[in-house]
């Protein structure tokens, strides 16, 4: 055989749902292995952490990379309580991920925290606040921040003063370290070396968590279709809430809609072209075509670059939800920022062609628990906690907290209208492999919940008293064979 051949086919269903077969060749794979090598301060005999399934792409190429590195490989599942296990046992050097891990092990650190006493849940949260401020301060000076013009050389002058605030917070972060920061590297073992997050965009509070209490977290970037990598972040000098640069083995440009390259700052869609991009979708030519065109691959991805090369991505491409009054929403900064709130356990952004934004909602029920028992609430009918006044007023504060102005939002991007959902999201049903969100799906299993969500008043009482009528009928009719008629 020949690093032509095919390697794999792996099908995937995208956003669409119609399966392709994604066609990957022996050189897909191998081209990867020296540059994503170079990235991670591993070393022979060094202990890796294998959470995913062996078969997904972004697990694969991982694994490749470490057996090129000589390190051994240790296999976990990805269910909180296992890993949280085994990150003791075997004390790992590495782990590679998806978001949803990273966050699963952030609110176990945050629970061990919280039941202490409010005291220490008020002193970690001031001494993590430290620490991350220090960082972002030390970032601007080193320029290590997302900057889409180069610096007047006064400002590389005028940012050293921020070694002053600097000094003053050290003292509190400390304190954090020797109470909190310490104990919290030590979920990940003693020998943690660093941390790739992938599969999905990383939450912009986990990111900042981590580096910020001393562990180095980076964030890579890839698609099956590009056997997946084709940017990592670099661990020596890091620009936060960036997936890292193109790597060397591919090229990426970023065009807006007219097909023009768009300038450092401006939004378009992200291009990839090199040795990794695949062969093509197996016994499907005119997808391949639509796909890649002379050699760029489009990944239906909307980045922002910076004047440095540093990858932002703000969302996909097809993701967009566009209202009713023209504007463009990208709904997965907005969730991330909804899944800061202690009483959202997640989120999903709904609303196309619509006058507002709506938000499906999985509640974070212990918290909401005891917010109601605060306030005087019998909680031993959560259904009833849920649907009443003062937890949908507490979400609706929430929502004002979060989406605003000075955190980066703009007017018409707040929440107006959200349900509860009374489940949480599963792999295989809303969920991917990988754990993301499968827009298509929860836009068919939930279409009810949306089109209640933005029915007005009366039209959403008329169809609540249909149920209910439904309901009084059934009851009332004779019962054969112990079942009620559905």
């Amino acid at each position: 055989g020949t690093e032509s051949d095919t390697a794999t086919i792996i099908f995937t269903s995208g956003t669409t749902g119609t399966p392709k077969g994604v066609e990957l060749t022996h050189k897909n794979f191998i081209c990867q292995l020296k540059d994503i090598g170079a990235l991670l301060p591993l070393k022979t005999g060094d202990k890796a952490l294998c959470v995913l399934p062996v078969w997904h792409v972004y697990e694969r190429e991982i694994e490749y990379c470490l057996l090129y590195l000589e390190c051994a490989l240790c296999y976990s599942k990805p269910v909180g309580s296992i890993i949280m296990s085994d990150l003791k046992k075997i004390q790992p050097n590495f782990m590679a991920c998806v978001p949803r891990v990273w966050d699963a092990i952030y609110k176990a650190i945050q629970k061990q925290v919280g039941a202490s006493s409010t005291g220490r849940w008020v002193l970690f949260k001031t001494c993590v606040g430290a620490a991350s401020t220090i960082l972002r301060m030390y970032n601007i000076i080193h320029g290590r921040n997302q900057q889409f013009k180069p610096p007047l050389f006064i400002f590389k002058i005028v940012n050293k003063v921020l070694y002053f605030p600097i000094l003053f917070l050290l003292p509190m972060k400390a304190l954090g370290e020797i109470v909190f920061f310490k104990k919290a590297r030590s979920v990940f073992g003693n020998n943690f070396k660093i941390g790739i997050s992938g599969g999905g965009g990383l939450a912009p509070k986990l990111d900042k968590f981590y580096n910020s209490i001393g562990m180095r977290l980076v964030e890579g970037y890839g698609l099956t279709e590009t056997a997946p990598i084709c940017s990592l972040r670099s661990y020596k000098r890091p620009v936060l809430g960036t997936i890292g640069k193109i790597m060397p083995y591919c090229e990426g440009r970023v065009v807006n809609r007219n097909g023009q390259e768009c300038k450092p700052g401006q939004t378009g869609v992200l291009y990839i072209r090199g040795e990794n991009v695949m062969k093509g979708y197996y016994k499907q030519p005119e997808l391949t075509a639509e796909a890649v065109v002379e050699g760029w691959f489009n990944t239906g991805d909307l980045v922002i670059r910076t004047f440095k090369g540093d990858i932002i991505v703000k969302g996909r491409q097809k993701d967009t939800i566009v209202l009713r009054s023209g504007e463009n929403v990208e709904p997965f900064p907005i969730e991330c920022k909804l899944a800061e709130s202690p009483y959202i356990a997640q989120a999903v952004v709904v609303g196309q062609d619509k006058n507002c934004l709506g938000a499906l909602i999985i509640p974070a029920k212990d918290n909401i628990k005891a917010y109601a028992e605060q306030n005087g609430m019998d909680t031993s009918n959560f259904p009833a906690v849920l649907k009443s006044d003062l937890i949908h007023n507490l979400i609706f504060k929430e929502f004002e907290r979060l989406i605003t102005q000075k955190n980066g939002f703009k007017p018409f991007e707040k929440i107006g209208k959200f349900v509860f959902l009374d489940k949480q999201f599963e792999v295989g049903v809303e969920l991917s492999a990988k754990q993301d969100i499968i827009r298509y799906k929860i836009n068919e299993l939930y279409k009810w919940q949306i089109m209640m969500m933005f029915s007005d008043s009366s039209m959403a009482q008329n169809l609540q008293n249909l149920g209910n009528m439904k309901d009084t009928i059934i009851s009332k009719i004779p019962v054969k064979g112990g079942k009620k008629p559905q």
